[in-house]
């Protein structure tokens, strides 16, 4: 144990950073209290920093990779937990960083695409088959955007509890465990990529209604029924 000489709660060793021209190894400070006096110093006056941060960088790319490496090891689910919420709190920067990203390096993507086919198509199988719901959810706004049709921003959970709401847990035609998610409204027609205009179906409704007038369809759906 050790006691902080800024906060003067005692704490176990791990918690104060190393030095080796202290006697026991440690800074006098513990790491909170050491983060709080860097932020301090930073916000007080950020330029500097910033060029320190920028220059530091610059002269050591190989250590900072191997350290960001080494702690992505030690918090992978922590790295995927946040990595996870900032794009369900940020579609719209995530998306725009995305499509910057492509319109600078569409050259090289094309041609990894094309020397890594067969790995990429196995890596979109496992994605299927460990979450088929985002899948299909990913599939259906590639469509939206191939169709220039309007994309409102939502997350496979806002969906879920929309359907929920609705008492959508089966194909809603038929009542069969649904397979596909439908645009209620076609992209041929119109029709948006959003929550109020998705809804659940089994693959051979789905395959029947087609780009179908959702109203026709429905119609000729209750002929079928009735005769």
């Amino acid at each position: 144990m050790k006691t902080c000489t800024k906060c003067g709660v005692s704490k176990g060793r791990t918690e104060f950073q190393r030095d080796r021209q202290k006697k026991d190894g440690l800074r006098p400070s513990c790491k909170e209290c050491s983060r709080k006096r860097d932020r301090h110093r930073y916000w007080a006056d950020p330029v500097p920093a910033r060029e320190r941060n920028a220059k530091y960088r610059k002269a050591n790319p190989d250590k900072i990779r191997e350290r960001a490496a080494a702690y992505y090891v030690n918090n992978a689910e922590a790295v995927k937990a946040r990595a996870a919420r900032f794009r369900e709190e940020n579609p719209e920067r995530v998306r725009a960083t995305k499509a910057l990203y492509y319109q600078e390096h569409h050259a090289a993507i094309q041609e990894y695409r094309r020397q890594n086919a067969d790995r990429i198509r196995e890596n979109r199988a496992r994605s299927y088959r460990e979450n088929p719901v985002l899948a299909l959810l990913r599939s259906a706004r590639y469509r939206a955007r191939k169709r220039a049709a309007r994309v409102e921003p939502f997350t496979t959970a806002e969906l879920y509890v929309a359907w929920e709401d609705a008492g959508m847990y089966a194909c809603v035609a038929c009542g069969a465990p649904w397979e596909h998610v439908d645009h209620i409204v076609p992209l041929a027609r119109g029709g948006a990529h959003s929550i109020d205009n998705l809804q659940p179906l089994c693959a051979a409704c789905n395959l029947s209604k087609s780009a179908r007038d959702p109203w026709e369809w429905a119609r000729d759906l209750m002929r079928g029924a009735s005769s």
